[in-house]
């Protein structure tokens, strides 16, 4: 019986300091489990900024599509009536050339 005694004593003594040094580990893990939380977070926060700027970047290209579009548009038209102008212009020169023309033959 005696001789149970200091055995009993050194287990006790070994699953106390086991218990202790699971204790410090449950600490430490504890602790790198906050950290990659706070990191977690921190990155949630990034992600959805970046979302937000894809979003607001999206929504700024389909206005200026919509607009380009618009402006291809207005160029097509001016494009159009300056066409229309120039051949009024080369027109009326043709009509002035045979006016002086006409104008010429009767002084003559």
């Amino acid at each position: 019986k005696n001789l149970q005694v200091p055995r009993l004593q050194e287990q006790t003594r070994q699953l106390e300091a086991t218990s202790e040094d699971l204790r410090r580990a449950l600490a430490a893990e504890q602790q790198e489990k906050q950290v990659l939380e706070a990191k977690v977070q921190g990155m949630q926060g990034e992600m959805e900024n970046l979302a937000r700027t894809v979003r607001e970047n999206v929504a700024r290209a389909q206005q200026l599509e919509s607009s380009g579009e618009e402006l291809r548009q207005a160029l097509a038209t001016e494009q159009q009536e300056k066409q229309a102008l120039v051949a009024k212009v080369d027109s009326m020169q043709m009509e002035m050339a045979n006016f002086v023309r006409q104008s010429d033959d009767r002084t003559r």
